[in-house]
This record gives structure tokens, C-alpha cells and sequence, in this order.
């Protein structure tokens, strides 16, 4: 199957809607098949790796490929619908629109704010250089890797992501906490069972996401030293200051994974976890209390039960023709309705003490 994708530079995009074959794409960017099967994947949570000559990113359907000096944005050729895409750019900047048949997905909408915060990005650049030429700071060229740009444009997509679903989780909790106060009821608890197994897979994307991040900062020295050429050229600073390239494209890398971190948004979801649990287990304390009043009653019930059914054999056997005929004697029926009331009142006290005794255990 070939490869749908849109690719953007310092030219800003130079390959809209784009067609290659797999073989193809990977030689151009560099890539192993491997490689691309991981950055093609549906499963799994957000994924942003460093393979080789190349930062891979993949989260919710969006996947993009950032090279030395440009970023492979894949469409997915099975969704069904047109993506029409058309630029405008002139010396001052560039604008991206995108117009969608249909309803407006995930995926399309993150590839469109990516766009936008990187052309964005290096039209803002391109204003700095201009005012370090004017300033004639022209010595000392301004120099910022493209794979940096890329990175934290799409970082800003996938943070403020984040943002949005732990403003609608922190929402929908509360408003889920406000009637958990009120009422206990099945479709509550339902509710609340349901946001928190919510909650906990946003729980661990999060701490997903911050594991890329600490691991593609361990392995940025390694990348960028396999990219430093000799004699680059200086970024802004003193002049007798001469780091290498490779160095400075390091610390830029590092500052700029320090500006996103997912362990704040972490530590709120689990004091929101903690606030669930503690309702879930007063609500099951309340529902466990209401369960056990119910099986009082009902024993009680029981107990009431047997001793009428008592009575009702007593009543019967009196009523039998005995052959002593004590039956129809002046006072037989006054004894025999004082010992049926006395033996069914004496069956329905036992039962209740050992029914309240048994609720004492509890």
C-alpha cells in the first residue's frame, strides 16, 4: 500500500497530498521498514521516539515524521473522506487552511493546528533573523534545527490535547461528585465505575507520554552528535563563545523537553482517582447498609411467616374431629386460641432474637 502524506519544510509546504510507495519513503527518509510498521500503528497510547535520523511521533491517528530539514505528515488513505488543502504565503507569512467533507475527526484536526503552530513557528524565526540582520548581527547566524520547531509544534498540539481532557475529566467529575452527594443509585454507580476506568487510561497516557519524553532526552546526545557537521555555523552569543553544533542542537533540544511535562497533569488526575475511590467506597458502605436493612426486614418477614403458619396447623389440628371429643367441650375453644396465640407469639420472639442477633454480627 503506498504512502499519503503532506511534507513541509523551511519553504513552508513543499508536497501537499504527496504519493510514494513504502520502499520509496523509506529511502527518502531514511527510514527502516521497521520503522515505518511503528509509526503506521493504530494500537498503543502516544508514542514520540528517535530512530536513527528521524523523530517519529504517533498519537490518536496522527503520525508525523520530522527529518533535519523537513516533516512527513501521513494521512490515512482508509478514512473516508477529502482533504483539501490550500496555502498562501508571501515575505511576511504563510496561511493554512483546510476544508473537510464530512465530520471533522481527530486526526484531520491535529495535523491542522500542527500546521498552523509550524508555519507559524518558522515565520516567527525567519522575523528574528531579519532583526539580527538589522541589528548586523549577521556574525552570528541564528541557527535553530528544524527537527525543534517540528517537535515542540507538535507538542503544543498533543499538551493542549491534554488541556481540553483534563478540563472536561475535572467537568464531568465534579458534576458526577455533585450527584453521588445527593443520590445512590444503580445508574450512578454505573457512572462512577465508568469514570474511573476513564480516568485511569487517561492516568496512563499521561505517564506514557512522559516516559517518551525522558527517553528521547537520554538519547538526544547520541542523536545530534551522528548529526553535528564540522563548521557550522555560530548561534547568537559572545564572541568568543564557540560551541560545537551538535552541543548547542543538544541544549536546545533538552530546554525544549523541559518546557513539557506531563507529571503536573499526572499528580491532579490521581487526586481526582483518590476523590472517585473515596466516593466509590461510601457509596458501597451506604448501598452495603441499605442491602443488609433489606435482608433485616426480610427476615423478620419470614420469621412472621412461620409462626402464622404455626397457627394455621394448630387451627387445623383443633379442628379435626379428635375421638376424646375435647373439642366440644364449653372451654376448648378458649384453650385452644390461647395456646395457638402463645405458641405462634413464642415462635415469632425466638425468631426475632435470633434474627437481632444476627444483625449485631454485622
Amino acid at each position: 500500500m503506498d504512502i499519503y502524506y503532506t511534507e513541509i519544510s523551511w519553504q513552508g509546504v513543499i508536497g501537499p497530498g504527496q504519493l510514494a510507495s513504502r520502499a520509496k519513503f523509506c529511502h527518502d527518509k531514511k527510514i527502516r521498514l521497521k520503522d515505518l510498521r511503528l509509526l503506521e500503528s493504530n494500537f498503543g497510547s502516544t508514542s514520540v521516539s528517535l530512530q536513527q535520523e528521524s523523530i517519529m511521533i504517533n498519537t490518536d491517528g496522527f503520525r508525523a515524521l520530522i527529518n533535519e530539514d523537513s516533516v512527513a505528515i501521513l494521512h490515512n488513505p482508509a478514512l473516508a473522506y477529502n482533504e483539501h488543502q490550500q496555502f498562501q504565503a508571501n515575505n511576511e507569512h504563510q496561511q493554512f487552511y483546510a476544508i473537510k467533507s464530512g465530520e471533522e475527526d481527530l486526526a484531520f484536526s491535529r495535523r491542522r493546528e500542527f500546521t498552523f503552530n509550524l508555519l507559524k513557528a518558522i515565520s516567527n524565526l525567519r522575523e528574528v533573523e531579519r532583526s539580527a540582520r538589522i541589528e548586523d548581527k549577521s556574525a552570528y547566524a541564528v541557527e535553530y534545527p528544524f527537527e525543534l520547531l517540528a517537535l515542540g509544534s507538535i507538542l503544543d498540539v498533543i499538551f493542549a490535547s491534554l488541556e481540553q481532557d483534563l478540563h472536561a475529566m475535572r467537568a464531568s467529575n465534579g458534576v458526577l461528585l455533585n450527584t453521588l452527594e445527593k443520590e445512590i443509585s444503580s445508574k450512578t454507580m454505573e457512572k462512577l465505575l465508568f469514570s474511573t476506568h476513564q480516568l485511569q487510561n487517561f492516568i496512563e497516557r499521561c505517564r506514557n507520554l512522559q516516559k517518551c519524553l525522558d527517553k528521547i532526552s537520554v538519547q538526544a546526545k547520541t542523536y545530534f552528535q551522528t548529526r553535528g557537521p564540522p563548521g557550522s555555523p555560530k548561534t547568537l552569543g559572545e564572541p568568543g563563545e564557540e560551541p560545537a553544533s551538535s552541543e548547542v542542537h543538544h541544549q536546545d533540544f533538552l530546554t525544549l523537553i523541559d518546557q513539557y511535562s506531563a507529571e503536573e497533569i499526572t499528580e491532579e488526575l490521581e487526586i481526582m482517582m483518590r476523590e472517585l475511590r473515596m466516593k466509590e467506597d461510601n457509596a458501597n458502605l451506604v448501598l452495603n447498609s441499605n442491602q443488609l436493612d433489606l435482608v433485616y426486614v426480610g427476615l423478620k418477614l419470614e420469621v412472621l411467616t412461620v409462626g402464622f403458619t404455626l397457627g394455621a396447623l394448630l387451627t387445623g389440628t383443633f379442628g379435626m374431629n379428635l375421638k376424646s371429643g375435647a373439642e366440644e367441650t364449653e372451654w376448648a375453644f378458649l384453650i385452644a386460641a390461647a395456646v395457638i396465640v402463645t405458641a405462634c407469639s413464642a415462635a415469632v420472639v425466638v425468631g426475632w432474637v435470633y434474627v437481632r442477633k444476627i444483625a449485631r454480627n454485622f
